[in-house]
């Protein structure tokens, strides 16, 4: 997200960090781990606009939203971390994609 700068930790009762404010250059984020210390959301804001992660078990991501300036989208990937499906608003309209699992372009629909 940038170079780091002030952050607030917050950890549980076992003193592992479960969840995370920072700000950096690029703006502020906040970080949520599991029991596990792995990292499952995240949501951070950036002159682009806001973006959230959400993780699976093992940290990988697995749906993002983000809505920018000059588009909004929504990207879901399978266990391997192929995006299998993405939903997007830009300035031609809204688009779906649907991809196979080596993420090769299946079915696309534009309006």
């Amino acid at each position: 997200m940038g170079k780091p700068g002030p952050a607030l930790d917050l950890v549980d009762e076992n003193g592992k960090g479960r969840a995370c404010l920072g700000v950096s250059k690029s703006g502020p984020a906040l970080s949520l781990a599991d029991e596990n210390g792995e990292n499952r959301a995240g949501l951070g804001l950036t002159k682009a606009g806001p973006a959230l992660v959400l993780c699976d078990e093992k940290g990988q991501i697995r749906s993002s939203l983000a809505v920018g300036n000059e588009a909004k989208k929504l990207q879901i990937s399978d266990a391997n971390g192929k995006d299998r499906v993405g939903l997007a608003l830009d300035k031609n309209g809204p688009s779906l994609g649907l991809f196979d699992e080596k993420g090769g372009p299946r079915i696309g629909l534009g309006v």
